[in-house]
């Protein structure tokens, strides 16, 4: 008995190298599971660029601070988020990978809950 979905909340979390990049990974579900969700990055500057990729599939470029996805990984199948620069060096930057964890290897399409991320942007008094 592989037992029921329960909600997904996993961490990945890097420091920023001396080049300006940092990759975060997530290892994957355990044997029997598939796990479905967003992700959302957080420390990084607005619009940075990450390349994503499940396993040895790369899916392209996604921005900070997201959310993205939704995205599908299964026994063997790690979650990597690399940005090669432009990070401040030194800073802490953590993915986070929101969703679903599902009994099988058999996931129905994912409808749960995703990240949102908002931001406000405020304009001085007095101006245009």
């Amino acid at each position: 008995m592989t037992g029921p979905s329960v909600q997904l909340y996993e961490t990945a979390t890097g420091l920023v190298n001396s080049s300006g990049g940092v990759i975060l990974t997530f290892n994957g579900p355990r044997l029997n599971r598939t796990w479905q969700g967003t992700v959302s990055i957080l420390g990084a500057p607005v619009s940075q660029v990450f390349t994503l990729s499940v396993g040895a599939q790369a899916f392209g470029m996604v921005y900070a601070p997201g959310p993205c996805g939704p995205y599908q990984m299964l026994l063997g199948q790690p979650l990597s988020l690399v940005a090669t620069s432009g990070l401040p060096v030194g800073t802490t930057v953590t993915a986070i990978l929101s969703g679903v964890d599902d009994p099988s290897e058999r996931a129905t399409p994912y409808t749960g809950p995703t990240a949102v991320t908002a931001a406000a942007v405020a304009t001085p008094a007095g101006s245009p």
